[in-house]
């Protein structure tokens, strides 16, 4: 895809840039030590007036929710991004993409069950899913992708619908670093969220699971445990670690969990009382 210099930015433009390279990339970059979306997809909106709509709109989106700023960027986005469809795909229509559906996670005004409505279907997933093998950016982009393609899941109730062989060449798992094991975590709890998995596969998944957790690297163990208390209004515990990544991979590790124990409820529901209504999580 060709590239050009852009404009030069006006002062709020600035601004909005900044707001994305140090609060917004950052997030994005959750499971990637690389930090592509803070490093390089600023470098790569200098050069292409797409992503800098993008990365505007979803800055303004943050920084003033309830203004027209944002809409306005938006739209400008978007009107390139269906552009770009005519030309060769490659991983700066990914990233364009990625952006767009950022916007519409942070879209206050979006139906909750119709969330993502505008471009989860921009590209295909199985499409999607193969710049994961490419590395670098596009890599990155592609594990952003399937984080958002789950919170499409939670928030619809509706089973994943993407290739996830193709993660499975990821270089992720040739890895052992932290950014690699939250990935993979992300990728047990995209495999459950997937399919209506039969009982042999559901116990293999469930053994795949636990074996990430025994054989994850020191830092994905908390510097700090305090168990929660109820009595000092503090139903939760506190759990820190050393770093955001091994949070991230954490958090999806209970999250498949949660799912896996809810399976064996399931199941209990079934010998004990076939006439209880089981609880739906398939």
């Amino acid at each position: 895809m060709s590239t050009q210099d852009v404009q030069p930015l006006t002062e709020r433009e600035a601004f909005l840039f900044m707001t994305y390279v140090h609060k917004l990339a950052p997030l994005s970059d959750a499971c990637d030590d690389a930090r592509h979306f803070t490093l390089q997809v600023p470098h790569l909106a200098l050069q292409n007036p797409m992503i800098l709509h993008g990365i505007l709109a979803l800055s303004s989106r943050y920084d003033s929710p309830t203004t027209l700023e944002s809409t306005y960027y938006h739209n400008k986005h978007i009107n390139l991004l269906i552009r770009a469809f005519d030309l060769p795909w490659d991983t700066t229509l990914l990233t364009s993409v990625v952006l767009a559906r950022l916007y519409e996670e942070n879209d206050p005004s979006s139906d909750p069950h119709t969330h993502l409505s505008g471009t989860q279907n921009l590209l295909n997933h199985e499409v999607i899913s193969r710049f994961v093998m490419e590395g670098e950016l596009a890599e990155a982009a592609s594990w952003v992708h399937l984080r958002q393609t789950i919170y499409v899941y939670v928030a619809r109730k509706v089973p994943v619908e993407i290739c996830l062989e193709n993660f499975e060449r990821s270089g992720v798992f040739q890895r052992r670093d932290d950014s690699a094991w939250a990935n993979r975590a992300v990728f047990l709890f995209a495999r459950i969220m997937k399919m209506f998995l039969g009982k042999r596969q559901w116990e293999h998944v469930k053994d795949e699971v636990e074996k990430w957790f025994e054989e994850r690297p020191v830092s994905f163990k908390p510097i700090f445990h305090k168990k929660g208390d109820v009595l000092e209004d503090r139903p939760f515990p506190v759990i820190c670690f050393a770093a955001s990544v091994p949070v991230v991979g954490m958090q999806h590790y209970f999250a498949a969990k949660t799912v896996l124990c809810l399976d064996t409820l399931n199941d209990l529901e079934d010998q004990n009382d076939p006439a209880t209504h089981n609880i739906q999580v398939r």
